[in-house]
């Protein structure tokens, strides 16, 4: 080996040397230079405990099973808004009812008082109000021809319809017929109509 050669393997081994007061020194790494020859440095070996497996951590199996129950969360709620809109249009249809009823009830109070025209303007109303109560739908602006296919889609039978019909066809000549403040005529249309709920009311 020669001195260029050994002084680039020092240089490489972090080797310094130096003259000091007319005598050779040197600093070395530990265990790199010995009294006869010179090591190569050894490498400290890092011992590390091994990692736990995945599996094995304690949120994995939350993390696994968070999109199951979020599902399973909204599969609940949505049967719940199901159940309470269901409820809901339940109550709204009891509502719409019970008022409809109660414009029954104004209009007895017009058969005695109140104009024809206002009679029998309240008893149509209070029918038609109630129609859609039970049918769920609007009903005021139907022909009589597609009111009758909606009422026998609910199961109506035919003399139910035919005795609505009657009642509805009675308050609209009633508001234009001269004889339509016959108080007999006035009774048997509120009997009608009144009827007419009550039978709708069971189904």
């Amino acid at each position: 080996m020669t001195t260029s050669e050994l002084l680039d393997r020092l240089r490489r081994l972090d080797v310094r040397l130096w003259l000091e007061n007319g005598k050779l020194k040197c600093s070395a790494p530990k265990n790199v230079l010995t009294a006869d020859t010179i090591r190569p440095p050894r490498h400290a070996a890092a011992f590390t405990t091994p990692s736990e497996p995945l599996w094995r951590a304690v949120w994995f199996v939350p993390a696994v099973l968070s999109p199951f129950g979020l599902w399973a969360a909204l599969g609940v709620v949505g049967l719940v808004r199901a159940r309470l809109g269901r409820e809901d249009e339940g109550a709204t249809r009891k509502r719409k009812a019970k008022a409809a009823r109660r414009r029954l009830e104004a209009a007895e109070k017009l058969k005695t008082s109140g104009s024809p025209a206002d009679f029998y303007a309240e008893v149509e109303k209070a029918l038609l109000h109630f129609l859609e109560a039970r049918l769920g739908e609007p009903v005021s602006g139907l022909t009589r021809d597609a009111l009758a296919q909606r009422l026998s889609e609910r199961g109506v039978s035919a003399e139910r319809q035919r005795q609505i019909q009657t009642v509805l066809e009675t308050c609209e000549l009633g508001r234009f017929a001269p004889g339509a403040a016959d108080p007999q005529a006035r009774d048997r249309v509120l009997d009608e109509a009144a009827a007419a709920m009550e039978a709708l009311d069971g189904k």
